[in-house]
């Protein structure tokens, strides 16, 4: 980190990885700074050297847009409550990962993923609840799509944020 800015010193960020690096774990916001890390960046260094990146998301999510696909991570983890949502985790993690992971798994539970990482009853008012909370941040702007609704709403209520 350079003191003066609390921003990630690339440099050194690329000094300690090499090819004995297998995971690079990286915050994609702060909340005592509000600097933003570009995540891409980061993953595209990880994967140059086969490594997996593992990005915290849960100071961005309520700011900005998060795009799993164009920062291309491997796995993603964000609580709810920090955009209006119920206490609940979420993980995204690529489906190839998640079904070569080794999950301790209860017995009735299904070998395929997502669900194997399930070690028991899923927490449904949970999961309704975050969805709820999207819904209303995406009620905030209007769009096509639920995802374009979402984007614009935080173009327009929060500023637009990059990375």
């Amino acid at each position: 980190m350079i003191p003066e800015t609390g921003e990630l010193d690339w440099k050194d960020f690329s000094r300690q990885l090499n090819e004995q690096t297998k995971l690079v774990a990286i915050g994609a916001a702060s909340n005592a700074l509000g600097t933003i890390n570009d995540v891409k960046r980061a993953g595209e260094m990880a994967h140059s050297l086969g490594a997996e990146i593992f990005v915290d998301a849960v100071h961005f999510a309520p700011h900005g847009l998060i795009d799993v696909r164009d920062w291309n991570c491997d796995f993603l983890a964000c609580s709810a409550y920090k955009f209006y949502g119920p206490h609940i985790g979420i993980l995204y993690g690529r489906n190839d990962l998640i079904g070569s992971l080794d999950f301790p798994k209860l017995i009735p539970a299904p070998d395929t993923a997502p669900e194997r990482a399930e070690t028991g009853t899923q927490n449904h008012e949970g999961i309704a609840g975050a969805a709820a909370a999207v819904d209303f941040l995406a009620s905030l702007a209007s769009g096509s799509t639920r995802r374009e609704r979402l984007a614009n709403a935080f173009d327009h209520c929060a500023g637009k944020v990059t990375h």
